[in-house]
């Protein structure tokens, strides 16, 4: 058995008048309360009552359709244009008065079957503009409708175009950027290498030039060291000289001191005047 409906038979079994809690119910059988209190109250209903309901609905509905259906093939109704059975009908009816109220009936009824066959005509004609205009509408509206996928395409291809050619822009300004940079990088290069050269080519300029400065120094030593050679005699021939210098002097000294003494040995007094010249 449904909960909802265990709970709503205890609520029922309770003796009138005797009080009761729709929260405690809902906590016996485990159900929501305010599901408890509807379906107590009347306000909703259970699905398979709801279900049952609508087969009886169907069902009903279905006889009357039926009902319907068999009373219009019973009943026969004349149609608007049928003005001439309007006649025969009214004849039979007034079964072959000619009076005057039959007269004017009749031709009531022939007045009332013209302008219903107008209305009809017109009726037509105007549900065949209408759909005529509804036609054309749509036609216009799938040519506009077209039209403007056809724009929206065009902008579509046209916006494609330019992010191509944006892009190829883009693609061409870093070639041209990259090769840039190459040639810099290459002058950069060719610049070190020329500098590396130069400082290269005044270092080796450099090392002559203090190689031949070592090398005039060695040859200025050098021929100092020849021309002392040859302006200094040797000691031996020094020691030479000065023994015959000496030997000179004691030659010049004795031949002096013989000069001034006599022949019996006393010594002679020059003069001073001759004192000088000496």
């Amino acid at each position: 058995m449904d909960p909802i409906q265990a709970a709503i038979n205890d609520i029922e079994s309770l003796q009138p008048g005797e009080s009761f809690s729709y929260s405690q119910m809902a906590r016996k059988h485990h159900v929501v309360r305010s599901t408890l209190s509807r379906r107590h109250q009347g306000i909703t209903q259970s699905r398979a009552v709801v279900n049952n309901n609508r087969q009886n609905i169907n069902q009903q509905q279905e006889k009357e359709v039926l009902r319907d259906q068999s009373i219009r093939r019973n009943t026969s109704v004349l149609s608007a244009s049928d003005w001439r059975k309007f006649e025969r009908l009214l004849c039979s009816a007034v079964k072959g008065l000619a009076t005057e109220e039959s007269y004017k009936l009749s031709q009531t009824l022939h007045s009332i079957s013209i302008q219903n066959q107008l209305l009809e005509h017109e009726n037509k004609c105007l549900r065949e503009a209408l759909a005529t205009q509804k036609r054309s509408s749509n036609v216009q509206r799938a040519h506009d409708r077209q039209h403007e996928r056809d724009i929206e395409e065009q902008q579509i291809q046209l916006q494609k175009s330019e992010q191509a050619e944006a892009r190829r822009a883009s693609k061409k300004l870093k070639e041209r950027l990259l090769q840039e940079r190459r040639i810099a990088r290459a002058a950069a290069r060719d610049a070190r290498a020329k500098q590396r050269a130069d400082e290269a080519a005044d270092r080796r300029l450099k090392q002559q030039a203090r190689k031949a400065q070592r090398q005039l120094q060695n040859r200025i030593k050098l021929s100092k060291k020849s021309n002392e050679k040859v302006l200094k005699p040797s000691s031996r021939s020094i020691e030479k000289t000065q023994a015959q210098r000496e030997a000179v002097d004691v030659d010049e000294a004795s031949s002096v001191a013989s000069a001034s003494q006599s022949r019996r040995g006393r010594i002679i007094k020059k003069p001073s005047r001759y004192r000088s010249s000496e």
